[in-house]
């Protein structure tokens, strides 16, 4: 049987401290790899969140605009009493369902409401056929849209926009006058 000398310790000691050092080693590089798949996993659920969030104000703009068409050429309907923008984004599903008229594009439920805002009489947007103004009414738009199986308590996705057409009535102005575009003349997520 062979005996070992101390530069056979030693060998051994430091075959051991190397053992143990590539084991460190080992374990931070993996470490640093969870770590970065942690992160490139987050980074690709933002973008697909930032993604799903862009598909779903086009479909809102495409919905929004069909509504307002229908209010710049036709009296609109489901018009309901003035009230600030944040009571009106957050009353329940069931508030729409019943106030508010609804559609359906491409599976997707919407709900909408206008309200009426005040004439202003001190804007135009043309001319009569006998030369008189014509004063601008101004109606407000909310558009509630749901998604499929989405629950009673979740936030729908809401926006508003504000819409200029010709008022029935000419222009009475005491100040000065402005010439308003008709159609979109805002609109923003609530």
């Amino acid at each position: 049987m062979r005996t070992c000398s101390s530069g056979c310790l030693r060998e051994k000691r430091a075959r051991g401290f190397v053992l143990f050092s590539i084991l460190v080693f080992l374990q931070i590089f993996s470490l640093l790899s969870v770590y970065s798949l942690l992160r490139a996993a987050a980074s690709l659920k933002q973008d697909d969140f930032l993604l799903q969030h862009e598909r779903r104000l086009q479909i809102a703009n495409r919905i929004m605009r069909q509504i307002e068409h229908r209010v710049e050429t036709d009296q609109p309907g489901c018009l309901i009493s003035r009230m600030p923008a944040y009571k009106l984004a957050a009353r329940p599903l069931r508030w729409w369902e019943l106030n508010a008229c609804s559609g359906n594009l491409d599976g997707i439920r919407y709900y909408y409401a206008v309200e009426r805002e005040e004439l202003d009489r001190c804007a135009y947007a043309g001319q009569i056929a006998d030369n008189h103004l014509l004063a601008v009414q101004y109606y407000r738009l909310t558009l509630l849209m749901v998604s499929a199986g989405q629950e009673e308590t979740e936030p729908g996705y809401c926006l508003q926009s504000t819409v200029a057409v010709h008022a029935n009535q000419g222009v009475s102005c005491s100040g000065r006058l402005r010439r308003i575009q008709i159609g979109r003349q805002m609109w923003r997520e609530i």
